[in-house]
């Protein structure tokens, strides 16, 4: 069940306000399910959505997502002067949504990661033998996931990426990456869709197992285990500010 499932079943309505193109999405299935969706393409219709909802009697818990950011930097990297003016008009869209809030409402504003400015110089095309063994590659450029064919040596593979990349990308098997707690606490059922292998860049480098890769596009990156795609803020409005 997801939160709002939960909150539904205390009695509490869900609704979700976020672009209309995510209505019918698999993500927005799996993880907004429970939810009353309620489409809303720009910061006027959000703010709308949102001040309706909140002027209905009773609890409610609201999902408002802002994808404005994100995309901005994607394109265009965080150093850009289209990120700068995304920025600014989400403080100017936050400051809005905060003078909504009534006595006894609060506002959580949070990101679902960082990112980092990859520059073109920084893309890392692995060499043959790296990718011998391989099967599948998944994961982020930022931080590959390697699925390997039966019976290919991951520590082996391991060794020969840590010996060729070792000062751009964090390698680690599987189980080494289990162990250091980079997944949080892994169940069985899960651990199998984690690559044999995995490769988390350092700095503002990424890896592409395809050079035409059309992620190559992307200036703006995350997955990695950097400080500036894992620290994310939390800013507490209204009556969770106390």
């Amino acid at each position: 069940p997801t939160l709002f499932e939960r909150a539904e079943e205390s009695g509490v309505r869900s609704v979700a306000i976020l672009h209309p193109r995510y209505r019918d999405s698999e993500f927005t299935r799996a993880v907004l399910r429970g939810a009353s969706f309620t489409g809303a393409a720009d910061a006027g219709a959000r703010g709308t959505a949102l001040a309706h909802v909140l002027a209905d009697p009773g609890p409610a818990l609201i999902y408002y997502y802002v994808p404005d950011l994100d995309v901005a930097g994607h394109a265009k990297g965080m150093a850009s002067a289209e990120w700068i003016a995304a920025l600014e008009a989400f403080d100017a869209e936050l400051a809005a949504a905060a003078a909504l809030l009534g006595p006894r409402d609060g506002l959580l504003v949070t990101a679902d990661h960082g990112m980092v400015d990859v520059p073109s110089h920084a893309h890392r095309i692995p060499r043959a033998e790296l990718l011998d063994g391989v099967r599948h590659v998944a994961g982020e450029p930022r931080c590959l996931q390697l699925h390997l064919e039966p019976g290919t040596d991951a520590d082996g593979l391991a060794e020969r990426w840590r010996a060729s990349e070792g000062r751009r990308a964090w390698i680690a098997t599987r189980a080494e990456a289990v162990a250091a707690g980079w997944f949080g606490s892994v169940d069985a059922e899960v651990l199998p869709r984690i690559g044999e292998m995995l490769v988390a860049a350092r700095g503002d480098h990424a890896y592409y197992a395809d050079p035409d890769d059309r992620a190559r596009g992307m200036i703006g990156q995350h997955g990695s285990l950097t400080s500036a795609e894992l620290a994310v803020p939390l800013l507490r409005y209204g009556a969770f500010a106390a």
